[in-house]
């Protein structure tokens, strides 16, 4: 009763947040068409972002925000956060004070964002995941005459069903899907100016459901000489690199090793991440009979020194967009044993530099584990593989260049290496020219 009680409160919530995004950004294009017409009601700076995300750990950071800031289409990357991260070029940090911050940590990250907005005027907001991020920079964005781009970094799941699916804590408590919330959120959706996704399936899906115009790949980026390969003796047969919730599919990866355990009795993994889930799945590991199998490291800063430790990267979460602990587990030269889900199959070409496993069969999963741990020559050519895919296509130059044609041109087919100086808003579809 409880949990049913619960689900129709987060309905009517989310019900709520969306009808009211929607008022105000067809309000804002309303009253700008009636006030100015074709003309801009103010200017803002085109070379100007403006960033909301919930940055789970600095390794994600890293990986979205600093091709980012080698991009030459912008000159100021504005994060709206609770507290400084790393010092990179071009990026500001902007936080609310401790009393706006009475306001709720989440709201406050939107209106500091809007206060943000009134003197520095970026041209470009971008939020990640849709709630409640990409919708604040919608919303943002509309009102001061901005362009719009949001994040799927965790693919449709975000949108589908009305987002139950999702990561996000107040849609997952809506318990099952709702046509009527999907139809809703992709009402909302249509009205951003351009969506990034991280890989094909992605795409094809907000080209399927007529979501917008302008989709781009762009996948995360990895420093490929920090996850460089080290030539030093392995220490973990296997890594798995998530936070512990459960949408991450820890518990598989613990019933996948029990598996190779008993071809492998030696075998060891190791669990690099830190959440909710820990003590539960302690218990876990223990009635599996894989307690000393399984090390649980917790959070690590320096995760490459895992990885160059170990021999094997296994994900077998039940919905990916494309991981990012498994591009630097890949740029570190780990074969990726992966399920075939989201858009890990854009990387992950299985017998080449991994293996896509079927995300309901442990047995399969632990049988390719054990082949490729029993096959040193095998596993070496697909290391070299998966580094070799790395550096061609997820380093940070890589993806910088991608961002590039993005901001520049809307277009990330384009060739030009450097960003026109008259490249304006227009590009992106809905927007006009600032």
């Amino acid at each position: 009763m409880t949990k049913s009680l619960s689900s129709w409160v987060a309905r009517l919530c989310v019900y709520g947040i969306l009808l009211g995004v929607a008022a105000v950004t067809h309000g804002m294009n309303f009253l700008r068409h009636v006030f100015f017409g074709k003309r801009q009601s103010r200017r803002v700076n085109d070379k100007s972002l403006i960033l909301l995300g919930t940055f789970y750990n600095l390794g994600w950071f890293r990986s979205h925000i600093l091709p980012l800031t080698k991009s030459t289409a912008l000159e100021e990357i504005i994060v709206i956060c609770e507290k400084p991260l790393i010092d990179a070029p071009k990026v500001v940090y902007c936080c609310p004070p401790r009393w706006v911050r009475l306001f709720g940590r989440t709201p406050a990250r939107f209106l500091w964002s809007l206060w943000e907005a009134r003197k520095r005027k970026p041209g470009t907001w971008m939020g990640y995941h849709i709630m409640p991020n990409a919708l604040f920079a919608l919303v943002g964005a509309r009102i001061f005459g901005a362009r719009s781009i949001y994040q799927m970094t965790g693919g449709p799941i975000q949108l589908i069903g009305g987002g139950n699916g999702s990561e996000n804590v107040l849609l997952r408590k809506l318990l099952k899907p709702s046509h009527r919330l999907e139809a809703l959120l992709f009402h909302v959706v249509r009205l951003f100016d351009c969506i990034v996704v991280r890989g094909q399936s992605a795409q094809a899906f907000v080209q399927q459901m007529h979501l917008c115009d302008k989709c781009e790949i762009i996948t995360g980026s990895v420093d490929v000489e920090r996850f460089a390969p080290a030539d030093i003796p392995a220490e973990f047969d296997m890594v798995c690199v998530a936070r512990l919730v459960s949408y991450k599919g820890v518990d598989s990866f613990l019933k996948t090793l029990a598996h190779v355990a008993k071809a492998i009795p030696s075998v060891r993994a190791a669990i690099v991440g830190g959440g909710p889930l820990r003590d539960e799945l302690g218990e876990l590991a223990n009635s599996l009979g894989v307690d000393r199998c399984a090390e649980f490291l917790g959070q690590v800063d320096g995760v490459e020194t895992i990885l160059q430790r170990s021999k094997l990267f296994v994900l077998v979460s039940p919905s990916e967009g494309l991981s990012i602990a498994m591009l630097e587990a890949m740029a570190a030269g780990l074969p990726a044993v992966v399920n075939d889900v989201g858009d890990l199959s854009d990387i992950v070409e299985s017998g080449v530099n991994g293996v896509l496993l079927d995300p309901a069969d442990h047995e399969a999963a632990a049988k390719h584990i054990v082949d490729l741990l029993n096959d040193d020559a095998r596993r070496t050519r697909m290391a070299e593989a998966a580094r070799t895919t790395i550096l061609d296509r997820c380093s940070v130059d890589a993806v910088a260049d991608r961002w590039n044609r993005v901001l520049c041109y809307g277009d990330a087919t384009s060739s030009p290496t450097s960003c026109a100086p008259e490249c304006g808003v227009e590009e992106f579809g809905r927007a006009t020219r600032v």
